[in-house]
């Protein structure tokens, strides 16, 4: 029942980014004219990043095959990426990461929220270098052009006007964003590894077991 109940959260989560994303517009629409404009800013970009996450995992998805197929040229459609791998890199991120950051934002600095603009900008830039690269679609190619490309820069822009973009917290920021992503990598080899070692081993004990009874046989 639980390997039941977990593939389904890790086939369907990025699902969810959909609800997520008309909820926070809706917030934003209920709330606009008592919110500060920046953090409509935050909210908007966290909707546009949930409608990305969508479109890269969800529908049209593809991303898994994308990477396995033609960056690694697996020969496994679940290797070196898995949905259960695609859940652990992205869960931490989406649900802890990105609203602690928020948090800072309102309620500490609203430097913190410099983050937010170029990790997104950084990532929506991979997919769409991804897709010229390969000259085919790349999950998520649509929503980096369209939504997370013009808001990141946008609200880089409305940081820098009120003073709140320095180069030092841009520079700081791109280092993170940098971070976040080689972690995900590291991830993504470490597991590709530990899988292929087990199934090396396990193959090795099928052809050791055959050749056992084969002789046995004999």
């Amino acid at each position: 029942m639980t390997k039941t109940i977990n593939d389904f959260i890790y086939h369907y989560w990025s699902a969810l980014c959909v609800p997520a994303a008309i909820a926070l517009t809706g917030y934003i629409w209920h709330s606009y004219t008592t919110l500060p404009y920046l953090h409509s800013l935050i909210y908007a970009l966290s909707a546009f990043y949930s409608l990305y996450l969508a479109e890269v995992y969800f529908w049209p998805g593809g991303f898994k095959e994308f990477i396995n197929k033609r960056v690694f040229h697996s020969p496994l459609s679940n290797m070196p990426l898995s949905e259960k791998n695609i859940f652990l890199v992205n869960a931490p991120l989406l649900l802890l990461i990105l609203p602690v950051i928020m948090l800072l934002s309102f309620k500490h600095s609203i430097y913190w929220a410099t983050l937010l603009p170029v990790y997104m900008f950084l990532r929506a830039a991979l997919h769409i270098a991804g897709a010229l690269i390969k000259k085919c679609y790349h999950s998520g190619l649509i929503t980096s052009i369209f939504l997370l490309c013009p808001s990141s820069l946008y609200m880089m822009y409305e940081l820098w006007k009120i003073n709140q973009l320095s180069i030092v917290i841009l520079l700081v920021s791109i280092v993170v964003a940098v971070v976040i992503h080689l972690g995900m990598v590291v991830f993504i080899v470490h597991t590709y590894k530990d899988e292929l070692m087990h199934i090396m081993q396990k193959n090795m004990r099928a052809a050791q077991s055959a050749h056992y009874h084969n002789r046995r046989n004999r």
